[in-house]
């Protein structure tokens, strides 16, 4: 028995692990990459070798990957539009004021529509934004000198 597999079945799981890391119609995969790995048939020990399994996967398999986001209308520029679009999020909230007659009696409700900054959805898109552009880990690389996910893609790429 060898430990080494052949680059054949290395290839094979990659597909099985793309297959399953895209397949929209299954809630524990699509887009988790610990999840596709177990999926594809990788053993390991714990959790974290699922992980790095599933990191380096979609390491090897970006341009597989960014084609289908094109594909499915997550371009980076679509992204762009949207996020831009939830940046400018407005909601409508409903004020309401009893209005009194001549004796002092309740006889009717205002309501009144204001139109508001969404300020929830706005802070959450800005969340994500950040979290996508790796600004919260370059505060937390310069402090611990540790490597985001764009640094690593990026040294990766520059490598091949």
């Amino acid at each position: 028995m060898t430990l080494v597999k052949s680059k054949k079945e290395r290839v094979n799981k990659q597909n099985v692990w793309l297959r399953a890391y895209l397949d929209e119609n299954c809630s524990t995969t699509f887009l988790n990459k610990t999840e596709s790995a177990k999926r594809a048939g990788y053993k390991c020990k714990d959790e974290a070798s699922f992980r790095d399994i599933g990191y380096q996967n979609s390491i090897k398999l970006y341009d597989k990957i960014k084609k289908w986001l094109d594909e499915a209308g997550l371009s980076e520029n679509a992204l762009k539009i949207k996020l831009l679009s939830l940046m400018e999020a407005k909601e409508t909230k409903f004020f309401s004021a009893p209005t009194k007659d001549e004796n002092g009696a309740v006889d009717d409700i205002f309501i009144k529509e204001v139109e508001v900054e969404a300020i929830e959805t706005q802070r959450k898109t800005l969340d994500m934004a950040i979290k996508v552009r790796g600004m919260y880990a370059a505060e937390k690389r310069e402090i611990t000198g540790t490597l985001t996910l764009e640094d690593r893609l990026r040294s990766l790429r520059d490598k091949e």
